[in-house]
């Protein structure tokens, strides 16, 4: 993401700055650079993510035939893992095309500039806001667990009178904390 809004930024840096031919001219062998740059790019991170799919294959075979829970939980963590390694790569590869598609604008049209800043702008929102959702949905779920779990403990307990707020709250507390650990390690 960061190479992005950088490339792009010196795009229109390089398009507004001279002449229109030393302007071309910068365009021109810029663009040509990093569309041969990009296209070496694209190849090794389509392949980087086919290599990922493949370990997430054999991760979720892996989970599947988990015999106890302590290779349960070991395949789960690593097949997250490889799940946010392929959005992560899914993620590069949209900007890599939005940099090999900004190096095709004519940076004097005002128009194409526009077209393409709407363009870089709604993919950089729609990948910021997709990781806040997947935040959240994480931070909802550790507290669904810590909470099951907290109802758990108390039903097991021999005396319900012994039962007080502060002893609630604290296992509510700990467990969603510990939930919380758990899914920054996995």
């Amino acid at each position: 993401m960061k190479i992005l809004i950088t490339v792009c930024a010196l795009m229109i840096v390089i398009s507004g700055c001279g002449s229109e031919l030393g302007t071309f001219a910068a365009g021109a062998v810029g663009g040509g650079a990093l569309s041969g740059t990009i296209a070496g790019a694209e190849a090794d991170l389509e392949r980087a993510k086919q290599q990922k799919l493949a370990e997430l294959e054999t991760a979720l075979v892996e989970l599947d035939s988990a015999k106890d829970e302590v290779q349960k939980t070991a395949a789960q963590a690593k097949v997250k893992a490889l799940e946010k390694k392929v959005e992560n790569l899914t993620d590069i590869q949209t900007g890599t095309k939005l940099v090999k598609a900004g190096t095709k604008i004519d940076w004097s049209d005002p128009a194409a500039v526009g077209g393409f800043g709407s363009t870089a702008i709604s993919a950089a929102l729609a990948i910021y806001f997709r990781r806040k959702q997947k935040r959240e949905n994480r931070k909802r779920s550790a507290e669904k667990v810590g909470v099951r779990k907290t109802i758990k403990v108390l039903a097991a307990l021999p005396s319900q009178e012994a039962i007080t707020a502060p002893m609630v709250e604290s296992l509510i507390f700990n467990n969603i904390g510990i939930e919380r650990a758990n899914q920054e390690v996995a």
